[in-house]
């Protein structure tokens, strides 16, 4: 992996951490107003529909869209996503809010991979397609 792009809560969260997560990695963070100041030598991005192409081009390895739906989502619907791994938690929470939020685009998926931990979290490998 060779860039790394953050949604803007996601990227708060790495704010805390006493070191920054992912040094020598190309980061960007999607914030839609445009407030947050970066660190790490990520770059605000304001408009992920034209930071796209861009990562399209690049050839150093895989871009990784780490955080919540909303980011998620954006990439999913340029079809910009070639493998999507949901963890799934082992907490029953009675409600909460959807896992990509929007207007959503239907994408076929296909199961390729799973693992089960022992800490009794899942991670399912999708690719897109079925």
């Amino acid at each position: 992996m060779g860039t790394v792009v953050l949604g803007r809560k996601t990227y708060e969260q790495t704010r805390t951490f006493r070191d920054w997560p992912y040094e020598g990695k190309r980061a960007y963070v999607l914030s839609r107003n445009g407030t947050s100041t970066t660190h790490g030598g990520a770059k605000l991005v304001n408009d992920a529909a034209k930071l796209i192409p861009r990562l399209k081009m690049i050839e150093d390895g895989d871009v990784w869209v780490v955080g919540g739906g909303v980011a998620q989502r954006i990439f999913l619907d340029a079809g910009a996503v070639d493998q999507l791994d949901l963890f799934v938690m082992p907490v029953a929470l009675g409600s909460g809010t959807q896992l990509f939020p929007g207007k959503a685009t239907f994408v076929a998926m296909s199961l390729v991979d799973n693992q089960t931990y022992a800490d009794g979290v899942v991670r399912l490998t999708y690719k897109p397609g079925g």
